[in-house]
This record gives C-alpha cells, structure tokens and sequence, in this order.
C-alpha cells in the first residue's frame, strides 16, 4: 500500500483512487485531499504505479488496484469510523468495484467508465506486439513519464462489468461528468446513475473535460466538499 496520509482529528477519511497514467500526485486527486484537509477532515492519496525508475513507472492492474484500495480500507478501518472512497476515472471504476463488495460509509465517482475499451488506444501493430510481450510502454508528455502497461489490463478492462457492480452497492453515491469529456462520454455516467438503486447524486460540470481545467477542478471539489460535509452530518444523526 502506497500512498500519502493528510492528517486530521476526525472520524471520517477518504480515500482517493486515481486514473490511468497516473499517481497519487493527479490535479483533482491532490486537490480533493488538501481541500478536504484543510477543513479539517482526514484524507488519504493512493499511489498505484510500481516505480520502476524516476521516469519510468509500471501501471496497476485492476486486480492490483482493488487488492490495494481493500487493504488500504482494512487499515484505516482501525482508526476511523466512517471511510468514504473516491476515484478518477480508472480508479473511480477500482472503487466502485471495491464498494460493492466492501463496506464503506460513501463513494465519490468521477468520470468513471462503465465501458472502457484500452485496446482502441492502440494501433493493429502495437496489439499483436502488446499481446505477444505481455506489456507496453506509453508515454506521458505532461508529466514526462514512461508508463509501463500489463496485458492483464486491457484483458481485465474488456471483461469489467461496471453496471452489474453497481446494482450490489448500498453507500450513497456522488457522480461527478464533465460535458465535454473526451474519455469517458457523459451517457455513461447517466446510465451508471440510474443503475444504481441507493442513495446517488449526480453533479455535471458545463464544458468540463476529462483533465480538468483549474476552474473545472475547483468547482467539482467545491462539490466533493459540500456532498462529504452533508453526508457525515448526516450520519451523526
């Protein structure tokens, strides 16, 4: 288990996930826990990549991801009462997965897919070279890092079955979709909404994409802070 711990004297912590080709260190993640923090409320930043070197960091699987973020909840179990889960994407489908079948007092879902195919990303060639060596490298410009990517992955992104998970949650839901996202269609995300069978919010943000812009990644905090707030307060009741 790998990650930063933002402390505070509180009985609630999130925990929150990142996406594909990335860490702990994600704008919206980053964010999400300092904001949070700052008002007094633990949070915890999962780190899923296996740094291999400085620049070059192998990705998790989902496999990986979910025996991870299970562990991570076991752990903080002991200190907290209630833990509430978030992801980004990738990790938003990691812990949507880890709430159905774990207890947890909430879970924060934004721009998760419910169908995402991570072979189209590459070409016919890369593939057959894909499949035959079992990994593929991908590079991250903006961040100048070299993800090294498991076969497992996109065989495991193929056969995830979102929506089937989501019928077995039972912990209020917040969905947060950008209008204008690029990776993960907004249908999507309304189709998980109205899956799910328990409490569920659902924020939109006008013109968002999938990397938020500052002001894009500002108002979905605003929005993880006020739906947290609202849902702790209402368990002390």
């Amino acid at each position: 288990m790998r990650g930063t711990l933002y402390e505070a004297k509180s009985d609630t912590i999130v925990i929150a996930s990142h996406g594909y080709r990335s860490s702990q260190y994600s704008g919206l993640v980053m964010g999400m826990c300092e904001t949070l923090n700052e008002k007094g409320m633990a949070a915890y930043a999962m780190d899923y990549p296996e740094k291999l070197s400085e620049k070059r960091w192998r990705q998790g699987t989902m496999e990986s991801m979910t025996s991870e973020l299970k562990e991570a909840i076991q752990e903080f179990r002991k200190k907290y009462k209630k833990i509430i889960i978030m992801g980004s994407s990738l990790g938003a489908t990691v812990s949507l997965q880890v709430a159905s079948e774990v207890e947890v007092e909430g879970l924060i879902d934004y721009a998760g897919p419910t169908k995402w195919e991570l072979k189209s990303k590459f070409s016919e060639e890369e593939l057959k070279k894909f499949k035959k060596e079992g990994e593929i490298e991908s590079y991250r410009e903006d961040i100048d890092v070299t993800f090294v990517i498991p076969w497992q992955l996109a065989e495991e992104a193929e056969k995830s079955d979102v929506l089937s998970s989501a019928k077995n949650i039972k912990c209020p839901v917040l969905i947060i979709q950008g209008t204008k996202d690029e990776s993960v269609p907004p249908e999507q995300s309304q189709e998980l909404f109205e899956t799910l069978k328990y409490k569920k919010d659902i924020f939109i943000i006008g013109g968002g994409e999938h990397r938020l812009t500052p002001e894009h990644k500002a108002e979905a905090i605003d929005m993880i802070l006020e739906w947290t707030k609202r849902l702790v307060n209402n368990n002390k009741n």
